[in-house]
């Protein structure tokens, strides 16, 4: 029997409580300030603002070459998205951390299984809703169609227990 998960419209504010096994593609877990612990679309999450100075060269450079050029393919945006997304974070240190972290597994998981385009596009999502979800929750918020069941496990548990 499925657990029942609480929904949260960030729209219209309304909680609706479904089968954990009916969450839809895009939905992550999140603390919602006065709400508690529930699964949002990640789509309905407004950006925030600018929280931080422009970036030096230097950081711009190690985001261009650590995760702009290897999720190219994958997660195409210009490096002043990049940034721009960075800048609005609160904590922008640990973000750019956790997507050197996407990437590096990401490039390594890919290349060491040979995936075709439709399938390295499955192993990012996979593996970037390995950041927002409990593992074991990922795969019943991922439409698997170019990985099998099986394949997926196994980039979840690259994505979590491999070493850079």
């Amino acid at each position: 029997m499925s657990k029942n998960v609480r929904i949260y419209n960030l729209i219209t504010k309304k909680i609706n409580v479904i089968p954990a096994a009916e969450l839809a593609p895009g939905m992550v877990e999140a603390e919602v300030a006065g709400i508690g612990r529930v699964w949002i679309a990640a789509a309905q999450v407004p950006d925030g603002n600018v929280k931080n100075a422009p970036f030096d060269p230097e950081i711009r450079e190690f985001i261009r070459k650590n995760i702009q050029e290897p999720l190219a393919e994958v997660h195409p945006m210009t490096l002043d998205k990049w940034e721009d997304g960075f800048r609005r974070d609160n904590n922008p240190e640990r973000e750019i951390g956790v997507w050197c972290r996407i990437a590096t597994r990401f490039v390594k998981f890919s290349n060491s299984e040979n995936l075709n385009r439709a399938q390295r596009q499955e192993c990012f999502t996979v593996m970037l809703n390995c950041t927002t979800c409990p593992e074991d929750k990922v795969l019943e918020v991922v439409k698997l169609e170019a990985l099998t069941r099986k394949q997926a496990q196994c980039v979840i548990e690259a994505f979590i227990c491999a070493e850079d």
